[in-house]
């Protein structure tokens, strides 16, 4: 005779039958507990990932969505809904669904502020700023009491240098929910701060213990962390500030991502850099290449925290000047090119014209612009110094600027900042890498001042803030361009943009000042890194 199961026991025995790979059965029992009571969610999460398993995805989508539409609207469908469309690049399919709720009048305002808040949520992950700011606060019309929205909209705020709209929600919540929520303090002690109250900021994160509290959240612990640095390098509590940069650096090497990253072995590419990008391999002469139409190119720069985002944002003043965001156009290109040449590196000097031509159009060709009144494109990408003599190979005639900076400043500040981790940045986790990996950047750049026939500006981060329009006149000079009023007020054009996205966003917006010049030594007596740069301290 057989035994009937009960709900609980029909999940149970699925979950087990899938954990040893018999999928169909696993399958039957989540649609037996389905029959027996559809209105529980627990059977329509399990079934869907039962189809994940198998990769049968739409199915996975539509028996959630049957649940929607047949049952009633629920979050944690919604959710479960919302991950696998995200995993699977069916979030069109997901705002269609959730959107027809929207559109119906069927929902209550907290589904509907649920609803707005994962709009949000994904427009924040494709970096449309505006859109994602919008469904938070629609969100929030929806449901005054939703925290999550009102996070993730003053987050957003701060980011693009909104501190009035920033403070604005932020003290609509606090006035509305009397709970205490350590997130939003948090948010409070960073709004202090970028508004100069460096004491007032630090003590809330002393008083709420906010660094033990969130020091098994990644996303907050880092930030937390970062914003006690720059409260105690403000209030010249030195020992505390770059402390606090090493429990967050011995963090990041700690963490499973990182601890993958390939880091490679700049050495030997150097090495091989060096042997294929020599004076004995010239370069291609530009009046040869038959280029129908010429566009003027520069590339801006320089070992990172050099000061190439200032230049960036002055550059960007110029109404005859297009910078382009920090994008791999040129890493594509590359990639391109040796791909097709089965990664061999010295095939670069058997390059035909032809296939140079090709290349700089595959370049320009990522560039969704209008040429049309712009007289300069300006490439900002730093770590570009690395790859000048790939753009001597295909573009001949491209200037350079390079962003210059006292090398101890320079150093200190990329262990201080806040990067995204990948095989270059991993370096600045430690402050021994730091160096050694400046050494190795500006040991190639040399070779490449010395080998490659350059057509190169050096432009000195202390030289702008001392003598700026002197400067940015002889910049602008270079690039042929007339020197335009108004340049002075870069920090306007900054404040205009919306998302900057360096570690130095919250400092742009700003006027020129002279306060980091001569940052490191603050921190003269708790690291020793002059004498190992002392070479490039000297040129």
């Amino acid at each position: 005779m057989k035994i009937l199961m009960n709900y609980k026991d029909l999940i149970k025995n699925g979950i087990d039958l899938a954990r040893n790979g018999k999928f169909i059965e696993a399958e039957n029992n989540f649609k037996q507990a389905i029959e027996q009571d559809s209105s529980l969610t627990d059977s329509y999460i399990n079934l869907a990932n039962i189809f994940v398993m198998q990769n049968r995805i739409d199915e996975s989508i539509n028996i959630l969505k049957s649940y929607l539409f047949d049952i009633c609207f629920n979050q944690n469908i919604i959710n479960h809904f919302w991950k696998i469309s995200q995993n699977f690049g069916k979030e069109d399919k997901f705002f269609k669904t959730i959107s027809s709720f929207a559109d119906s009048n069927t929902l209550n305002k907290k589904d509907l502020a649920y609803i707005y808040y994962l709009h949000g949520r994904y427009y924040a992950k494709t970096n449309d700023i505006e859109l994602s700011i919008e469904y938070f606060k629609k969100s929030i019309f929806f449901d005054e009491l939703f925290t999550d929205s009102y996070i993730n909209l003053v987050d957003w705020l701060e980011r693009i240098n909104e501190i009035s709209q920033a403070n604005l929600y932020l003290n609509k919540f606090t006035n509305i929910v009397k709970k205490i929520d350590l997130k939003i303090k948090f948010f409070e002690a960073l709004l202090l701060s970028r508004e100069k109250q460096y004491k007032k900021s630090e003590n809330i994160l002393n008083k709420y213990e906010l660094g033990k509290y969130f020091e098994k959240d990644k996303y907050y612990y880092i930030r937390i962390l970062n914003l006690k640095s720059k409260n105690n390098e403000r209030l010249k509590n030195f020992s505390i500030a770059y402390n606090s940069i090493v429990k967050r650096n011995l963090f990041l090497s700690s963490l499973e991502e990182n601890k993958k990253i390939d880091r490679g072995d700049f050495d030997q590419t150097i090495k091989d850099y060096k042997e294929v990008y020599s004076k004995v391999n010239k370069s291609a002469d530009i009046n040869k290449l038959k280029i129908t139409k010429k566009i003027n190119l520069t590339f801006l720069v320089g070992f990172p925290r050099s000061g190439t985002t200032l230049l960036d944002t002055i550059l960007r003043t110029h109404s005859k000047t297009l910078v382009l965001e920090e994008k791999i156009y040129l890493e594509n290109t590359k990639n391109y090119y040796f791909t097709s040449n089965n990664n061999r590196l010295d095939a670069i000097n058997n390059i035909s014209s032809e296939e140079i031509i090709n290349l700089r159009k595959y370049y320009f060709d990522q560039i969704n612009i209008d040429y049309k009144n712009i007289i300069n494109v300006i490439d900002k990408l730093p770590l570009t110094i690395t790859e000048l003599g790939f753009v001597k190979k295909i573009f001949p005639d491209a200037k350079i600027i390079l962003a210059l900076r006292h090398p101890c400043d320079v150093v200190i500040s990329c262990y201080f900042s806040s990067f995204k981790i990948n095989r270059a940045m991993i370096n600045f986790l430690s402050i021994k890498n730091t160096v050694n990996f400046y050494n190795k950047v500006l040991d190639l750049f040399e070779f490449y001042e010395n080998e490659l026939n350059l057509e190169i500006i050096k432009i000195k981060y202390e030289d702008i803030i001392l003598n700026f329009e002197n400067e940015t006149k002889k910049l602008f000079k270079f690039l042929n361009l007339e020197y335009e009023e108004g340049i002075n007020k870069f920090y306007e054009t900054a404040r205009n943009r919306k998302m900057i996205s360096t570690p130095s966003y919250s400092q742009v917006t700003n006027p020129i000042y002279s306060s980091s010049i001569g940052r490191w030594k603050n921190y003269e007596s708790l690291v020793k890194i002059e004498k190992p740069l002392r070479k490039w301290i000297k040129r």
